[in-house]
């Protein structure tokens, strides 16, 4: 049992029953926190390389997205002599990060610096990503109904976009994991949890949307029959419509709408296979079309994974929401 000074509890409103955290220090001591969430203005993180491990393009890509990701604020490269195609490559590199800017470049230095918004909000990330996942499906659409293939290219640039923006998405996560301390935190870092996976499926989902598009190029040109195509249209749509409806009850907090969104997706899961079975197995198909045509059907199936992955996480954090409103805290 602890007596805690009667100052001290009316300052930080505590009452009997109360939580509070004890935190053991590194010198033995004990530190008593409130359940209120603690910010800590940690000021910039300047990380200061003077020698790359390796120097090829691919690590250095590698390298400096992890100090992006685990959300440093200025890159500073210091050497007698910098050669001149690091530098070249740092350009391109720091071209793929949103944000990121190189503000000072000389033989002997380079200064790279994130100018994004410290304040931007994560979900407002996460919807630029379900936005855009929308817009390459319309690509999609455009390929397999008109028969479109420059639009290919524009959904393999969409891609990239949606790579950029689940960077960003990591970078604020761990901006925002390095200011919380306190016990209320667990409140915040489960939902940034949640916001973590949800990035990362729709980052696989954009990935998935680009392979539709490459296979889809082949399965254009092989010239399939219409009939299929159309089929393969509607059980598109039928995947893309609950993908919007599941990225709504996410950021709407939505439970019911979660919970039917789930129920879509088990029941699409069910259809891709029959789908396989009835157009693909059971049709006198060329060789090289029933493949492509599987490889596409392969990625819808893991688009439909990935969305209902989301859909639980969105009624997990509805749930959560409820009880809260309930006026219970044990959640």
């Amino acid at each position: 049992m602890v007596s805690l000074p009667k100052d001290w509890i009316k300052s930080n409103e505590l009452s009997q029953g109360d939580t509070i955290l004890l935190v053991r220090e590194p010198d033995g001591s004990l530190k008593i926190l409130p359940e209120h969430l603690q910010i800590q203005d940690i000021g910039d993180e300047i990380a200061r390389i003077s020698r790359f491990p390796m120097e090829d393009e691919d690590f250095l890509r590698r390298y400096i997205y992890a100090h992006y990701i685990l959300g440093v604020d200025q890159i500073q490269i210091v050497g007698e002599k910098i050669d001149p195609k690091i530098i070249g490559a740092l350009s391109e590199i720091v071209r793929e990060l949103v944000g990121m800017e190189i503000i000072s470049v000389s033989s002997k230095e380079i200064v790279i610096r994130c100018l994004t918004i410290e304040g931007l909000p994560i979900e407002e990330v996460l919807r630029r990503l379900a936005q855009l996942i929308i817009s390459m499906y319309s690509g999609l659409k455009s390929i397999f109904k008109e028969r479109d293939l420059e639009v290919v290219n524009s959904i393999v640039r969409f891609e990239k976009d949606a790579d950029r923006l689940y960077l960003l998405a990591v970078r604020q996560e761990n901006k925002i994991l390095r200011r919380i301390s306190g016990l209320r935190g667990w409140d915040e870092l489960r939902l940034i949890l949640g916001h973590r996976l949800v990035a990362k499926y729709l980052e696989e989902i954009g990935d998935n949307i680009s392979a539709i598009a490459h296979y889809a190029s082949h399965v254009i040109e092989m010239d399939v029959e219409q009939s299929i195509l159309d089929d393969l249209i509607d059980l598109m749509k039928l995947v893309f419509d609950s993908f919007e409806q599941v990225t709504d009850s996410f950021f709407a907090e939505n439970l019911m709408n979660s919970e039917m969104s789930i129920r879509r997706f088990i029941e699409i899961e069910n259809k891709i296979v029959e789908f396989i079975k009835e157009k693909i197995l059971n049709e006198n198909l060329d060789r090289d079309i029933s493949l492509y045509l599987r490889l596409v059907l392969e990625n819808l199936h893991s688009i439909v994974k990935s969305s209902k992955s989301i859909g639980e996480i969105a009624f997990n954090r509805s749930t959560r929401v409820m009880l809260k409103e309930l006026g219970d805290q044990k959640v």
